[in-house]
């Protein structure tokens, strides 16, 4: 990797205020609902938009996690290549779409496209958060494959709830928590340590 601190902290800064921009789209829609309340009662009105209230909540947690495992994935990175910052991209570029289809999930009911695009765009986040740590990992020359069983995880369970919601609209996001499952069990069996025989 090429080694310069200026450049990189500027990439992680752009990075953290494209994620910031993303979180605040998020709020907008819920900002437009609050300006129609007028003399309704306040809890009534939550009561007819918790769907809206909801995706929000899920939306930002989403990003969040992302967020995180990025902070976490650079925490002890001191240089770049162009090939990491192309993934990086990526990768924004999908937190950055992810309003999209989140404003989708709160004016439609049960459309597989609506769902296919909300968790396909999480898809796309989280292959490219697996690209970005095995670009670090064999950079750092680190030949543990295990580093990257995290992002192996979560881009195997998006595939799978990607599946699930298009292919069953009436789960919908569900499918999150349905895949979760079976996606831990195949990862804890294809990574536990083969125990030698004896001989």
């Amino acid at each position: 990797m090429r080694a310069t601190s200026r450049g990189l902290d500027r990439l992680l800064a752009f990075g953290d205020a494209t994620v910031a921009i993303a979180m605040t789209l998020l709020v907008l829609p819920l900002v437009d609902i609050a300006q129609e309340v007028d003399d309704h009662p306040v809890g009534d009105y939550l009561a007819d938009h918790r769907g809206d209230l909801l995706v929000f909540a899920l939306s930002f947690l989403v990003i969040g996690i992302f967020w995180r495992g990025h902070l976490q994935m650079y925490e002890h990175v001191d240089a770049y290549n162009q090939p990491l910052v192309n993934a990086n991209l990526v990768w924004l570029a999908s937190i950055v779409f992810l309003p999209f289809p989140t404003e989708l999930l709160g004016t439609t009911d049960n459309e597989p496209w609506t769902y296919g695009l909300y968790v396909g765009t999480m898809l796309v986040t989280s292959l490219a958060s697996l690209t970005q740590k095995w670009l670090i990992v064999r950079a750092e020359g680190s030949g543990d494959a295990r580093t990257l069983v995290p992002q192996i995880a979560l881009a195997a369970l998006m595939l799978v709830a990607l599946l699930i919601a298009t292919l069953v609209p009436s789960i919908g996001l569900w499918s999150l928590l349905i895949a979760s499952r079976p996606v831990e069990v195949v990862l804890s069996r294809a990574i536990r340590p083969r125990v030698p025989a004896k001989g």
